[in-house]
């Protein structure tokens, strides 16, 4: 796997669950946003959108102080990209990442109590002990 950092919007609440075993995992959509100008002019906009997985701590902190709209800067594991066709007939494809990082890039002024980033060095649990959710 590699690393990946990314820094994007987020497209729904942090949903907060734990594992038989106390390990708290949250999860999230980030929407990663582009915008270009053709050689015509024309203002173009396309959006890529990310599940981030995070553990522990930092995804209690994530749940706590992150909600939908949330400014947020991400690093972790980048899964292998899942490519698949839509119903529609046109291709897709799912991107994944287990966040290690998370930065808070909200204004402090929105929520005083907030931090402004949040780090664990710990890793994620191996995938063997998939969350069974």
């Amino acid at each position: 796997m590699q690393t990946f950092t990314a820094n994007g919007s987020l497209g729904n609440e942090p949903e907060l669950r734990y594992t038989p075993n106390g390990d708290a995992v949250a999860t999230f959509s980030l929407a990663l946003n582009n915008h270009w100008i053709t050689k015509e002019g024309e203002k173009r906009e396309s959006t890529i959108w990310i599940r981030v997985t995070v553990w522990r701590a930092l995804a209690e902190n994530c749940a706590k102080f992150l909600k939908k709209g949330s400014k947020a800067a991400i690093r972790g594991e980048l899964a292998p990209i899942n490519v698949y066709t839509k119903k529609d007939g046109t291709p897709g494809a799912s991107y994944e990442v287990t966040a290690d990082k998370v930065d808070f890039l909200d204004s402090r002024q929105q929520d005083a109590t907030a931090p402004t980033s949040n780090t664990t060095s710990q890793p994620a649990p191996a995938r063997e002990t998939e969350v069974p959710f």
